[in-house]
């Protein structure tokens, strides 16, 4: 083994400068690596926001396009026809599901078939094939809501059997016998009773088929 001595030219010589420019390329580099990482995180970060505001964007965009759709061909033909109609005190248009809900307060001392009927008709041309409901809201007291209570096994009787001779004659009679004034009407879709008992007002509009077959279907409620 070959020995060494301080002083000795024959070990092997680096130049400073060599050693220097090696040191500070280690360093270049590692400082390019990171600033990649950081563009590239950077880049990355920038893709994901901007997936996310064309994502709200869209559905921004479609909502938007829904609701101008139903305001268009819904909503305001639908409340002009509401409000050109004498009879109806008050609305409520409910669109959150499928089937529109149409809730209207009529006046009193109308004729409650032609009047429903004219709301009915105006609806169904807004509306088209869409499915809707008009519900009906009255000023019923006890003694409506007790008369009528019984008077609706007599109508459900007639839709069984259809004798609505006989169904009107004792609905209009039981009523009578109570104090009540009476009316009752048919057509081919409905059958309709109206009660008035002083400043009390009962309106009744019966499907004679079966509501959930039907484009529309009648309700009441007490007001």
């Amino acid at each position: 083994m070959r020995a060494f001595h301080v002083g000795d030219n024959s070990l092997p010589k680096v130049p400073v400068e060599y050693a220097i420019i090696t040191r500070c390329e280690r360093k270049m580099q590692a400082r390019f690596v990171t600033l990649e990482r950081m563009v590239e995180m950077h880049i990355k970060g920038m893709k994901i926001h901007v997936v996310i505001i064309a994502l709200a964007a869209g559905l921004a965009a479609f909502f938007g396009a829904q609701w101008l759709y139903k305001g268009l061909n819904f909503q305001k033909p639908l409340i002009a026809k509401l409000e050109n109609n004498p009879v109806i005190i008050s609305y409520k248009i409910d669109d959150s599901a499928d089937t529109y809900k149409i809730s209207i307060s009529l006046s009193e001392n109308v004729n409650l078939m032609n009047s429903y009927q004219r709301v009915y008709n105006d609806v169904e041309q807004v509306m088209g094939n869409r499915p809707f409901t008009i519900e009906l809201t009255d000023r019923r007291d006890n003694q409506l809501d007790k008369v009528y209570g019984i008077g609706k096994f007599a109508i459900y009787e007639a839709l069984q059997n259809g004798d609505f001779v006989q169904m009107a004659n004792y609905l209009d009679s039981y009523a009578s016998e109570a104090g009540l004034e009476s009316k009752v009407d048919i057509d081919d879709r409905n059958i309709y009773w109206q009660m008035k008992d002083g400043k009390y007002y009962l309106y009744s509009v019966i499907p004679r088929n079966n509501a959930e077959n039907s484009s529309a279907s009648a309700k009441t409620e007490r007001r």
